[in-house]
């Protein structure tokens, strides 16, 4: 019996190591084949990471090249084929959009450091009363918007103000004139109403605009000194919001280092004392003249997606699209030349521009309907949708539509009455929103040199498929 008992012990003595050498064997495999997935799956990802790297690098190489080429086209642009600059700025809009080492493109991610506000209790207040036009006002509410990201604060949704041809003092909500709900997406937004209670009704201090360039005269400083007073003055009747008096001590000039010219707005973010203050209660007068010394077409790419027009001239222009195009291929045009932008450009001291006032005063109706026919040829368009100041029964509108099939105006659409028309009607500051975000969409925009409205058209559309106001004339007016 011993003997028997030794045996079997013997026996499973051996079949116990014989299992945990199984076992040993299995763990150490599969601890190897771990190891190896492990180094795959490392080396994919560096050789991904490397090959990022590489593309980054490539493509950066050439943004730089075709962003050589689209300075280029500007400086030579009568030199240069039109289609050649479109495929230029196609190009530079391509890499805008999807790359740059300098936060162009990625103003309006929450995830970027520069949307996130240090303290949300610190406000920028552009004053919007006194800066030209409607568009002109639009830039310069995009320029604060891109100076409020980067300084951490919150924008006031100021009001807006009809054009100086028109009631200058009539107020326009905000609302009225932005997407609002959009606007959140890009950067921190206040209300007129949290201002208010936040900062007791009332603007610290001020960043200022009014030296337009750092050599100006003195009495051209004082010239606009005295009209900017005047205008922060009505405003506060307005608005109900208390503004210190004007002095040394209450604005904040731009540092005398800033070179003149146009200067590009990213240069805030390697600019500490520019734009900066300790005050939480901070306010912009006359941005307008900022938009001389700075431009924020950096960040057009992604202004263009967040500052966008009220849902109802959005939905309304896309009616009006499908009702008088059925969604096809149309030219869009801005004829900006009435009396008064010729008094401004033509005529005086203002900045003239003598070469476009020639070529529009020369220019009779027979040219624009020869340059718009050739243009709808070559383009293959169905119609044309035209916004102009000029009354319906000017003679040079009169004799457009005489010889120009399916040339639609917005009081083509008024009289008419399309579903919804009721919301612009007898408001010239609607019925403009309404034609610029038509001929947004429009295939070609034919728009009017010297003209902030054609600007903001063009920059939305990112400078794509654009014609210039009477250059096309000499390229487009063949028999």
């Amino acid at each position: 019996m011993r003997f028997r008992g030794g045996r079997v012990q013997r026996l499973f003595i051996i079949l116990s190591v014989i299992l945990l050498w199984n076992i040993l064997r299995v763990t150490t495999k599969r601890k190897h084949r771990e190891d190896v997935d492990t180094r795959d799956t490392l080396g994919r990802k560096l050789s991904t990471n490397n090959r990022s790297q590489e593309r980054r690098a490539l493509v950066r190489k050439e943004y730089l090249k075709v962003k050589g080429e689209a300075e280029i086209s500007r400086e030579h642009g009568n030199e240069i084929s039109q289609r050649k600059t479109y495929k230029i700025q196609n190009q530079l809009r391509n890499y805008t959009l999807d790359f740059d080492t300098d936060k162009v493109g990625r103003i309006g991610d929450p995830r970027n450091s520069i949307m996130k506000p240090r303290n949300m209790k610190k406000y920028l207040f552009p004053i919007l009363l006194g800066n030209q036009g409607p568009n002109n006002q639009l830039q310069s509410f995009k320029m604060s918007a891109v100076i409020a990201a980067y300084r951490g604060r919150s924008l006031v949704l100021t009001p807006f103000y009809n054009h100086f041809t028109f009631d200058t003092y009539n107020q326009r909500h905000c609302n009225e004139s932005i997407d609002i709900d959009k606007i959140k997406h890009l950067l921190p937004v206040a209300t007129m109403e949290e201002y208010v209670q936040e900062c007791n009704n009332r603007i610290d201090v001020f960043f200022s605009g009014i030296n337009v360039t750092n050599d100006m005269t003195s009495s051209h400083y004082n010239r606009i000194f005295t009209y900017v007073q005047d205008m922060t003055e009505v405003f506060s009747k307005l608005t109900g919001i208390q503004i210190p008096k004007l002095s040394n001590g209450t604005i904040i000039q731009l540092p005398d280092h800033i070179p003149n010219g146009y200067n590009p707005l990213r240069k805030v973010a390697s600019m500490p004392g520019l734009f900066q203050s300790d005050s939480r209660c901070i306010g912009v007068i006359y941005p307008y003249g900022l938009l001389g010394r700075f431009y924020y077409h950096d960040f057009t790419p992604v202004l263009s997606k967040y500052v966008l027009r009220p849902a109802k001239i959005q939905y309304l222009a896309q009616d009006v699209i499908k009702s008088y195009f059925q969604n096809k291929r149309f030219l869009g045009m801005h004829w900006r030349y009435n009396k008064e932008w010729k008094r401004q450009w033509c005529f005086g001291e203002h900045g003239r521009d003598m070469v476009a006032c020639q070529a529009i005063n020369s220019t009779v109706s027979v040219t624009v309907v020869r340059t718009i026919q050739n243009i709808m040829t070559q383009f293959a368009l169905n119609g044309v949708f035209l916004a102009t100041p000029l009354k319906p029964g000017d003679p040079f509108i009169v004799d457009l539509q005489n010889n120009i099939s399916n040339m639609v105006t917005s009081s083509t659409v008024i009289d008419n009455g399309l579903p919804g028309i009721d919301y612009v009607m007898n408001d010239n500051y609607r019925i403009s929103m309404l034609e610029q975000e038509i001929c947004k969409h429009s295939t070609i925009f034919l728009g009017s040199s010297r003209s902030s409205w054609t600007e903001i058209v063009n920059e939305e559309r990112l400078h794509k498929d654009n014609l210039l106001i009477p250059d096309v004339f000499s390229k487009f007016n063949k028999q």
